[in-house]
């Protein structure tokens, strides 16, 4: 059976940061994603003009 969670009692920054944590780890694998992606991007980028 489905887990209630009652927002009414207890404490408000812990319901609040349950609520968060999806959208915060979420936010945190894709700026991870664009920083790896901007470093091998640059670095084909710079291979490509050593090259030619």
């Amino acid at each position: 059976m489905a887990k209630i969670f009652d927002l009414t009692e207890g404490s408000i920054f812990k319901k609040l940061f349950l609520i968060a944590l999806p959208v915060l780890l979420s936010s945190i694998s894709q700026m991870a994603y664009n920083l790896t992606d901007m470093f091998w991007v640059g670095r084909v980028d710079e291979i490509g003009l050593i090259e030619h």
